[in-house]
C-alpha cells in the first residue's frame, strides 16, 4: 500500500469533528424523531407498523422518491474520489464518474416499475427471488445481497471517517468510525423508511446548498480566478504536468485512457451496489406507481450535478493550487496515500476558502453518509425481519415482532460495520484500493437478479449457477491479471486499474451470458400471475391502535373515481337471481396498460442514457483534442446551471409539493399549542349546559342570563374552523369536483346475495371511496353558513366529526384482502358509535340557532334536511356493508337495521282496528321512532285536554293500519284537541321561537345518556365540564354515563312526556321523506287530529335513486 505521510496536515481541530459527529447527528436525530412523532398525530403516518417502516406504506411522490434515491446515490466517496481521480487522470474523470451513476438509476426505473406490476406487494429484492425460485436460490441471494450491503456501507463509513480523522486535527479514526452509526441509528430505529426519506430530503437539500457555495466560490476564489482564470492556469500547468494514457500529457482532453478505466470499473461496480442493493428495491417499491419512473430518471438525469462541476473546478484547480504557498502540504507534494485516501478536496478548499468551507466540506461528507447509511441499515433490517426472520424463523410473526427484529437489526449492522471498517484501517485498507475491489465481489448477481424480474424464461438453474460463475471467475480473472500486469500477485497490484477492470467486467457480464445459456438448455417459461397472486403485506397485530394507515398527500389528492353497475348474473347456489356488482378497478392502483406504458418509458430511457452518456458524448471527445477556451469555458458554465437547476429540481421542489402536508402539521402545532394557550388566558369559561339554571350556583347566574339573552358565538369550537380551513383546502376542493354515485336500495339489498370474497372486498373500496366524496358535500355546505352558525358548539361538534370522518376515509389504502376489509370494518363501527352524537348536536345546534337568531326558518329546515337525510343514506352504505363483511345473508338485508317490521306489536297496546298481521320490511328504528314520537304528541295532547275529566277513563288514541300492495298506512286519530290552523305549519319546522327554544334546550339536557361531551376536549372557549357548576348537572343528568349500544333516537325516544323538545314531528317528516313516504296532519281545533303516516315498503323501491341522498 502507499506509504502514510509522516507529518499530517491539520485542518481543524478536533472540536469541530466531535461537533459535526456528536452534535449535528444528535439535531438531526432528534430533529427526525420529532417529525416522526409529528407525522404520526397530525398525518396519521405510523412507523410502528411493519409496512411504513420498511416501505412508506408504498405511497411516497415522485419529487421525495426523487431527493431519496439523489441522496442515496449521493456517497460520501463520491465527492473526495472524483478530485483524487482527476489528480491522476484529468479533468475528463469528473465526466466519467457522472456517466457511471446515471445509467444505473435509469436501470432501477425499469426494475422497479416491473416489480410494480408483477410483485406489487413485495418489500425486498430477495422476497422477488424466493417466490420465483425458491429457498435455495433465495439464501444464495441473500448472501449475495448481504455481502452487496456490508461492502457499499463499509466503503462509505471507511473512506469517512478517514477524512473527518484528516479533517478534524486527526481526530482518533475509532471515534470517528464508531461515532458516524450512532445518530443514523436513533432516527431510522424510530422513523423507518420514512424518517430516512425524510432526512434524505434534508440532507440532500443542504449538500445542493453547500455545493452550489462551494463550486461557485472555489471557481470565482483569488487563486483560481474565475473560468478564465481556471482556464489559464490549468493551460499554464499542462505544460509541465504529463498525465500517462492523456492525449499530449494534457489535463483538459477527453482522450484519457485512465479516465475511460476509471469509468468502467466504476460503472461496473455501481450496477452492483445499485442492482443487489435491497435498499434501492425498496425505495421503488416505496414510491407510488405513477413516482417510481419518473422520480429514478429525475435522479438520473441530474446525478450529474454532484460530481461535474466540483470535479472540473476544484479537482481541476487542484493541478495547480499544489504548488501554492496556500495549499496545506506546501512546499511539498501530497503523498500517494493522500490522494488515494481522498484528501484532495479538503486540501483545495483550505487552499481556497479557508476553514469555512472545510468545515462546510465536513458537513457535507457526514450528512452524505448518514444519509445512505439510513437506507443501508433499513435495507438490511427487512432482509433479516422478511428473509430470515420471518421466512425460516417465525413464519406466523406479524407486526411487532417484525418490528423488534428490524430494530434490532439496525443496531447490529450500524456497529457491525463500525467495527469491520476499524479493522479494514488497520489492515492498510485506503478508499482508490476498495473502490477497485469490491465490483468483483457484488456484480455477480447483477443481470441473473434482473432477469428474475424482467424475462420470463430464465430457469431456476440459470438463476442459481450464473452468479456463481462469474464469481469465481471474476476472482480468478483479477488474480491472474494481476500477476500478468504486475508480476507477482499483493495488496498493491491487486488495486492496480487493469486488473480490476477484467475483474469487474467478468463480474457484471459472464453470468448474463451464463444464464442464459443455461436457460436455453432447458428452456421454461415462468407465469408471471403466480406472483402477482402473492399477498406480502405483513399483517398488524390486533391490538394495534391504527388499524389501516393512510397513505401520503399524492394518494390521498387523488383517489380513483367509483363506478357502479348493475348486472345480471347466474349464481349456482341462486341461478337466475340478479346481483348488484360495484364495479372496481384491478388491485393495482395503474392499469396494465399504464404499467406498459412506464415499462416501456423506462425501459427506452435506460438505453438512451446508456448511448448518450457512454457513446455519444464521450467518444466524440475521445481523440486527439485538447479543449479550447471557449468549449472549456461553457462546459464549466453548463456544469454550475446543472448544479443549480438539481438545487431547484431534487432539493425545493419537494418541499413545494407536501406544502399541504406540511402546513397541515404546523397548523395543528400552532392551534394546538400557541392559540390555545392564548385563548385559554383570555377566555373566560362559559358553561355549555347553561340552560338548566336551577342546578348552577348563584355565582354564574348573571353569566348565564346575559349569554342566554344574547347567544353570542364563542371563540371557535374547533382548531379546523379558521379561514385557511374553510377557503384554502385543496383536498376538499378536489373532492368536490367528484360526482357521488347514487344507489338505490335494490342495488344494496341485492349485493348481499351469494357473497364472494371478491364482492366483500369491492364494497370495501366502494366505500372507502364513495363516502368521502358525499363527506366533501357537507363539509362544504356548513362552510358556506355564516361563521356564527358553525361556529355554534353543537353545529361544529357535528362539523368537526365530518371533516376528521372524511380525513381518516379519503386516506384508507386500497382494500386487497379480507383482513384489510375487517381492520377497515373495526374501524366504520368505531366511527358509527363517535357519529350517533351528530343527531343530538344537529338537535340543540338548531335550537341554538333559532335563539340567536342567526338562520332563517326556511334555511334551517332546508340544512337540516339535508344534515339528516345524507346522515341516513351514509350510515345505511356503512352499515350494509359491516353486515356483508360479518356475513349477514338474510334476504334484503340492509345493515342491522332492516328487519320484518311487525308494526301491530309496536302499537299493540293502542290500537283498535286495522290489518293486525301487516308485516313489511323496514328500517326497525326509523319506524319505531316515528310511532313514539307520534304517539307521544297524541297521548300528551289527550291527557292535558282530558286531565280535568272525572272519569278514569280517557278517550282512546286510534291507530289505523291499512296494508296496500306497494305502501303502508297508518292513521293515528287522538282527540286532544287539535291545533290552530295558523300553527299547523309551524309544527314540522326546525327553527322554533327563542322562548320555546330555550325550553327545549334545557329538556334535552335532562335528557339521560346522550354523551354530549365525554368524547369532547376542553374547548378554548372553556368546556362545562372543567366547572364544578358543570360536573354537578353531568351527575344529574347522567350525561357522563356510557350509553352503550344505545343509539340517540332510542335515548330520545325513552325520555318522560314532560320533556318537550320541539322537534320530534320535524324528524318524523324527514324520516318519513326520505323514504319516500309522507306525515301529513288534519285538525279540527277544540277536538283533535287525525296524522296520516304513508310509507312506501322497501321491496316495491326498485332502483328508485330518490332514497339515496347524497
Amino acid at each position: 500500500m502507499s506509504e502514510v505521510v509522516d507529518t499530517p496536515v491539520e485542518l481543524l481541530n478536533q472540536a469541530a469533528g466531535y461537533g459535526v459527529l456528536v452534535g449535528v447527528g444528535a439535531v438531526f436525530a432528534i430533529g427526525m424523531i420529532i417529525t416522526t412523532l409529528l407525522l404520526k398525530k397530525y398525518l396519521h403516518e405510523n412507523a410502528r407498523t411493519t409496512e411504513t417502516f420498511s416501505v412508506a406504506n408504498r405511497s411516497v411522490g415522485t419529487f421525495l422518491s426523487a431527493s431519496a434515491v439523489y441522496s442515496s446515490w449521493s456517497w460520501a466517496t463520491e465527492f473526495v474520489m472524483l478530485n483524487s481521480q482527476v489528480y491522476n487522470y484529468g479533468i475528463q474523470a469528473a465526466y466519467y464518474f457522472g456517466a457511471g451513476l446515471a445509467v444505473q438509476i435509469a436501470v432501477m426505473s425499469m426494475v422497479g416499475i416491473h416489480a410494480k406490476k408483477k410483485i406489487p406487494t413485495a418489500h425486498t429484492s430477495l422476497e422477488v427471488v424466493e417466490a420465483r425460485y425458491g429457498r435455495t436460490a433465495h439464501l444464495l441471494y441473500l448472501v449475495l445481497a448481504l455481502i452487496c450491503n456490508i461492502t457499499s456501507s463499509s466503503a462509505m463509513v471507511l473512506t469517512v471517517a478517514s477524512l473527518i480523522s484528516i479533517i478534524a486535527g486527526n481526530l482518533h479514526i475509532v471515534a470517528s468510525t464508531m461515532l458516524i452509526p450512532f445518530g443514523v441509528l436513533l432516527y431510522t430505529v424510530v422513523g423507518g423508511l420514512k424518517a430516512t426519506f425524510l432526512t434524505d430530503f434534508v440532507h440532500t437539500t443542504i449538500l445542493l446548498i453547500i455545493l452550489c457555495y462551494l463550486n461557485t466560490a472555489v471557481l470565482t476564489s483569488d487563486q483560481v480566478g474565475g473560468l478564465s482564470g481556471l482556464w489559464d492556469k490549468l493551460v499554464a500547468v499542462s505544460q509541465t504536468k504529463y498525465i500517462e494514457g492523456n492525449y499530449e500529457g494534457s489535463i483538459i482532453t477527453g482522450k484519457s485512457q485512465g479516465a475511460v478505466i476509471f469509468g468502467l470499473v466504476l460503472t461496473a461496480g455501481n450496477f452492483g451496489l445499485s442492482v443487489m442493493d435491497s435498499a434501492f428495491w425498496q425505495k421503488t417499491f416505496s414510491a407510488s406507481p405513477r413516482a417510481t419512473v419518473p422520480a429514478y430518471l429525475l435522479t438520473a438525469f441530474f446525478i450529474f450535478s454532484n460530481v461535474w462541476p466540483i470535479g472540473t473546478i476544484a479537482g481541476g484547480a487542484l493541478h495547480f493550487l499544489e504548488s501554492d504557498p496556500s495549499f496545506p502540504t506546501y512546499p511539498r507534494k501530497m503523498t500517494s496515500y493522500e490522494v488515494a485516501s481522498g484528501y484532495v478536496l479538503p486540501y483545495v478548499l483550505k487552499a481556497t476558502l479557508g476553514n469555512g468551507a472545510v468545515g462546510a466540506l465536513l458537513l457535507v461528507i457526514y450528512l452524505a453518509v448518514t444519509s445512505t447509511l439510513s437506507a443501508q441499515m433499513v435495507s438490511v433490517s427487512s432482509i433479516l425481519s422478511f428473509d430470515i426472520y420471518k421466512k425460516y424463523v417465525n413464519p406466523a410473526a406479524k407486526n411487532k415482532s417484525m418490528i423488534r427484529v428490524a430494530h434490532v437489526g439496525c443496531v447490529f449492522f450500524g456497529f457491525g460495520i463500525a467495527g469491520f471498517c476499524i479493522m479494514l484501517h488497520y489492515v492498510g485498507v485506503n478508499m482508490t484500493w476498495y473502490t477497485y475491489f469490491y465490483p468483483i465481489i457484488i456484480c455477480p448477481g447483477v443481470i441473473p437478479i434482473l432477469f428474475t424480474i424482467t424475462w420470463a424464461r430464465q430457469t431456476f438453474w440459470a438463476a442459481v449457477l450464473s452468479p456463481l460463475i462469474g464469481l469465481f471467475a471474476a476472482i480468478a480473472v483479477w488474480l491472474s491479471t494481476a500477476d500478468r500486469y504486475y508480476g507477482e500477485i499483493n495488496i498493491d497490484t491487486l488495486g492496480g486499474q487493469l486488473p480490476a477492470l477484467w475483474g469487474s467486467l467478468t463480474a457484471l457480464l459472464l453470468p448474463g451470458v451464463a444464464s442464459i445459456v443455461i436457460s436455453f438448455i432447458k428452456p421454461e417459461k415462468f407465469d408471471w400471475s403466480e406472483l402477482q397472486k402473492l399477498d406480502l403485506l405483513i399483517k398488524d397485530d390486533d391490538d394495534t391502535s391504527s388499524s389501516i394507515e393512510p397513505a401520503n398527500e399524492e394518494i390521498a389528492e387523488k383517489q380513483e373515481d367509483v363506478d357502479v353497475k348493475v348486472e345480471t348474473e347466474q349464481s349456482s347456489q341462486d341461478a337466475g337471481e340478479k346481483e348488484v356488482q360495484l364495479d372496481r378497478n384491478k388491485p393495482q392502483q395503474l392499469s396494465p396498460k399504464e404499467l406498459d406504458f412506464w415499462i416501456k418509458v423506462a425501459t427506452g430511457s435506460a438505453i438512451s442514457i446508456l448511448l448518450i452518456t457512454w457513446v455519444v458524448w464521450p467518444m466524440s471527445l475521445y481523440r486527439d483534442w485538447i479543449f479550447s477556451a471557449s468549449y472549456f469555458k461553457g462546459y464549466v458554465t453548463v456544469s454550475l446551471i446543472w448544479l443549480y437547476a438539481t438545487l431547484i429540481v431534487i432539493g425545493l421542489v419537494p418541499f413545494y409539493t407536501g406544502r399541504h402536508s406540511v402546513a397541515k402539521v404546523f397548523r395543528g402545532l400552532y392551534n394546538d399549542y400557541i392559540k390555545k394557550r392564548k385563548l385559554s388566558s383570555t377566555t373566560t369559561p362559559i358553561t355549555q349546559h347553561s340552560y338548566i339554571q336551577e342546578y348552577l350556583s348563584d355565582s354564574s347566574k348573571e353569566e348565564i342570563t346575559k349569554h342566554l339573552k344574547n347567544l353570542e358565538p364563542f371563540p371557535t369550537h374547533s382548531s379546523i374552523l379558521n379561514p385557511q380551513h374553510f377557503y384554502q383546502n385543496a383536498v376538499l376542493l378536489d373532492y368536490l369536483k367528484k360526482q357521488p354515485h347514487l344507489v338505490s336500495l335494490q342495488q344494496l339489498a341485492g349485493f348481499g346475495n351469494a357473497l364472494t370474497k371478491q364482492k366483500v372486498i369491492d364494497s370495501a373500496n366502494f366505500v372507502r371511496t364513495e363516502l368521502p366524496i358525499r363527506l366533501a358535500l357537507r363539509i362544504r355546505e356548513l362552510q358556506s353558513l355564516p361563521f356564527g352558525v358553525v361556529n355554534n358548539y353543537h353545529i361544529a361538534q357535528v362539523y368537526q366529526s365530518y371533516y376528521f370522518t372524511f380525513n381518516y376515509l379519503r386516506k384508507v389504502p386500497k382494500i386487497r384482502m379480507l383482513d384489510d376489509n375487517q381492520r377497515l370494518c373495526l374501524k366504520i363501527a368505531s366511527l358509527l358509535d363517535g357519529g350517533v352524537r351528530n343527531l343530538s348536536h344537529l338537535i340543540m345546534g338548531a335550537l341554538e340557532v333559532s335563539i340567536s337568531d342567526a338562520l332563517g326558518k326556511d334555511e334551517l329546515d332546508a340544512l337540516m334536511r339535508n344534515l339528516l337525510m345524507s346522515r341516513m343514506a351514509r350510515r345505511m352504505m356503512l352499515q350494509q356493508h359491516v353486515s356483508i363483511s360479518n356475513k349477514k345473508s338474510a334476504p334484503h338485508f340492509i345493515g342491522e337495521m332492516l328487519q320484518e317490521c311487525r308494526p301491530a306489536e309496536m302499537l299493540r297496546s293502542s290500537m283498535s282496528d286495522g290489518d293486525l298481521e301487516t308485516m313489511f320490511r323496514f328500517m326497525a328504528p326509523h319506524l319505531k321512532y316515528m310511532f313514539h314520537e307520534i304517539l307521544r304528541n297524541s297521548v300528551e295532547a289527550t291527557i292535558k285536554t282530558h286531565s280535568t275529566r272525572t272519569s278514569k277513563l280517557l278517550p282512546p288514541v286510534k291507530v289505523t293500519i291499512v296494508d296496500l300492495e306497494k305502501h303502508v298506512l297508518f292513521r293515528i286519530s287522538d282527540q286532544g284537541g287539535g291545533i290552530r290552523h295558523d300553527k299547523l305549519k309551524s309544527i314540522w319546522s326546525f327553527g322554533k321561537l327563542p322562548d320555546l327554544a330555550r325550553k327545549s334546550l334545557a329538556n334535552f339536557h335532562r335528557i339521560p345518556g346522550l354523551e354530549l361531551y365525554s368524547n369532547l376536549k376542553v374547548t378554548p372557549a372553556g368546556s362545562s365540564i372543567v366547572t364544578p357548576q358543570a360536573q354537578q348537572v353531568m351527575q344529574h343528568t347522567s350525561l357522563s354515563e356510557s350509553a352503550g349500544k344505545k343509539t340517540s333516537l332510542d335515548h330520545l325516544m325513552a325520555r318522560p312526556l314532560n320533556y318537550h323538545l320541539g322537534m320530534g314531528l320535524p324528524m318524523c317528516s324527514v324520516y318519513a321523506d326520505y323514504w319516500n313516504g309522507s306525515l301529513t296532519m288534519n285538525s279540527l281545533d277544540g277536538y283533535g287530529s287525525d296524522t296520516s303516516l304513508t310509507l312506501r315498503k322497501l321491496d316495491n323501491h326498485s332502483n328508485i335513486i330518490r332514497l339515496d341522498r347524497a
